[in-house]
């Protein structure tokens, strides 16, 4: 079977150079806005064009943003990579260039939110019927280096170059190397990502295999919290001012896992802080780790709506309403309860 592979996940429009090839971009966010990155496109040398490979590189990537280096070999590929740098409020991707890796950071009051987005074409793989594709060889000779003015790879037979040699093409396709690979790495912890997290939590990886029929993913996305940890010094001060400063500990668990209180905030240093809604924020958390565990009461608050921007009222209002309640004992009742009905029939 003939597969025509049709790779439009362009960071800069970068198309299926021969079929037999690698993409891998790599971006790293720094805190101010910033964008580091590296992006190589690799060919088997022995089909390597590499004026081609230059050219759809250059492809909608921003002018004087980038770096471009000297096609080098690495095993059985030609490489050809550029390295590039965006500073905040800069793109290194051309306006019009659609779809593109999209950054964006955003301020709040005890923390600050990066995310990274990125969309991904329909169908990554296109796959033609073998009896049209046939008609095509009949109409027309193979060309010489395999490859039709179309794009079309002749992954089984690969007639013009014989039989062998297409059935290491096609098992070199489906190797390791091959594919689309794309790591970002954006600043605090990684809270939110249908990618890969690895274990520094700050790093995100996708892969795309070129041979599957169906798309993983139509959209790349990943979201990370970085704690403003001098904010939370001032908020943890004034707590202990307060006479709070036993929930001093709790305030900086609850920021790190998102469920407190925390606007957006143009100028985090000049904002007001309303003590005393956090108090109570801070009272509802602790009974909810205490009788639930965090990943309960994370759901619960989030459903409460009490993160974020909540409205203060209703942040008091959910506080009133847990100084008459014993979570403990409510909670172990019900789990007593619930062994009950399961276990007895």
């Amino acid at each position: 079977m003939r597969r025509m592979l049709s790779v439009a996940v362009v960071l800069m429009a970068l198309t299926a150079v021969g079929g037999c090839f690698f993409l891998d971009g790599q971006f790293a966010m720094q805190q101010d806005g910033a964008v580091d990155a590296r992006i190589e496109a690799g060919v088997l040398r022995a089909m390597a064009q590499e004026d081609d490979i230059a050219a759809e590189l250059d492809e909608g990537i921003a002018e004087g943003q980038w770096t471009k280096q000297e096609p080098f070999d690495r095993d059985q590929w030609r490489v050809t990579a550029l390295t590039g740098r965006a500073e905040p409020g800069e793109s290194l991707f051309e306006e019009d260039v659609d779809p593109k890796p999209d950054f964006s950071m955003t301020s709040h009051l005890l923390s600050t939110v990066y995310s990274f987005r990125m969309d991904l074409p329909d169908e990554a793989v296109e796959l033609e019927p073998p009896d049209e594709q046939a008609a095509v060889e009949d109409a027309a000779p193979a060309p010489e280096n395999g490859f039709g003015d179309d794009g079309e790879v002749d992954v089984e037979g690969m007639e013009g170059l014989g039989e062998a040699f297409g059935e290491m093409m096609a098992a070199m396709m489906q190797g390791p190397d091959t594919g689309i690979r794309f790591a970002v790495e954006l600043p605090g912890e990684i809270y939110a990502t249908n990618g890969e997290v690895s274990r520094n939590e700050w790093r995100v990886t996708w892969s795309m295999d070129l041979t599957d029929q169906e798309q993983q993913f139509t959209q790349l996305d990943a979201f990370s919290r970085l704690p403003n940890w001098e904010q939370i010094g001032r908020l943890g001060a004034a707590l202990t001012d307060f006479g709070r400063w036993d929930l001093v500990p709790a305030l900086a668990s609850g920021v790190q896992r998102g469920v407190l209180p925390d606007p957006v905030v143009a100028d985090p240093a000049a904002a007001e802080m309303n003590v005393l809604m956090y108090v109570q924020a801070l009272e509802i958390l602790t009974a909810l780790d205490r009788a639930v565990g965090p990943e309960i009461a994370d759901e619960v608050i989030a459903g409460l709506e009490l993160k974020g921007d909540p409205d203060p009222a209703r942040v008091e209002e959910i506080a009133v309403r847990l100084e008459g309640i014993d979570l403990g004992a409510e909670t172990s009742q019900k789990i007593i309860e619930q062994l009950m009905q399961m276990l007895g029939g």
